[in-house]
């Protein structure tokens, strides 16, 4: 009975802390470039950074003091209330776009809805900040809209 109580708590242990570092994702450098234009802040990933969001990459350049943000976690995950110097007023919010269509059988972007970056076509998100992957190549976009 005493080996299965320590069996179990080193399970436990190893679990937690397997847990604790998938949930830790590096983003650096060399991984984004950020381009800031009033209304539209564009993020593009240069490598593929295995477990990290385009959530990871907006803390990433906050924690730099490249850009400021701000928001809360809602039923829906993050939602920004303001970006950069813009802060959003009634019948506004921050649209989320990206070129990334489709990974691993996942659709992540609708194309009905969709605008242009230097030539790239950006769809609109189907996944918020927290759900949306860096992958190499892809341009996310972060852009002010209302209703």
């Amino acid at each position: 009975m005493k080996r299965m109580a320590v069996g179990l708590s080193l399970l436990c242990v190893l679990l937690s802390s397997t847990l604790f570092f998938a949930c830790t994702a590096e983003v650096g450098a060399s991984d984004v470039v950020l381009h800031e234009s009033g209304e539209r802040i564009v993020v593009e990933a240069k490598n593929t950074v295995e477990g990290a969001s385009l959530f990871d990459a907006m803390e990433y350049f906050k924690d730099r003091g490249e850009i400021a943000y701000e928001g809360y976690t809602g039923d829906y995950g993050f939602y920004f209330t303001s970006v950069g110097d813009k802060e959003l007023k009634d019948g506004e919010f921050w649209a989320i776009y990206t070129s990334l269509t489709q990974l691993d059988g996942v659709a992540y972007s609708d194309s009905a809805f969709s605008v242009v970056y230097e030539g790239v076509d950006c769809g609109s998100a189907l996944f918020g900040v927290e759900g949306l992957p860096l992958i190499e190549g892809a341009v996310y976009i972060i852009q002010l809209g209302s209703y």
